[in-house]
């Protein structure tokens, strides 16, 4: 993690059957993904906070405790694992709130 206004952990988003690796930033206005290049899905993932309804813990395989479900405003919803995920959650949470 880096400063106050922006977060930076190493995760994996789940694309279908893949657990796409990479790094994921948050910033007062942006949720990045950015894959590694190794994996089979290479695309960026970017999100306004604006769009963003919530962001929740959630269980990987449905027992393990180190998911982060983002809801969109569309409906449109991704899963993540991350280390410090109550931190990146509280932070996304608070930063929609004020939009």
């Amino acid at each position: 993690m880096s400063q106050l206004n922006e977060m930076h952990v190493p995760a994996n988003l789940f694309r279908g059957p893949e657990g796409v690796g990479g790094h994921l930033t948050v910033t007062d206005t942006r949720v990045f993904f950015n894959p590694h290049s190794l994996n089979v899905q290479k695309d960026e993932l970017n999100i306004g906070m604006d769009e963003i309804e919530y962001a929740r813990e959630r269980k990987t395989w449905k027992i393990i405790p180190n998911g982060m479900l983002l809801r969109l405003k569309s409906g449109q919803e991704y899963k993540f694992v991350l280390n410090n995920r109550k931190r990146i959650i509280e932070f996304i949470n608070k930063k929609v709130q004020s939009c």
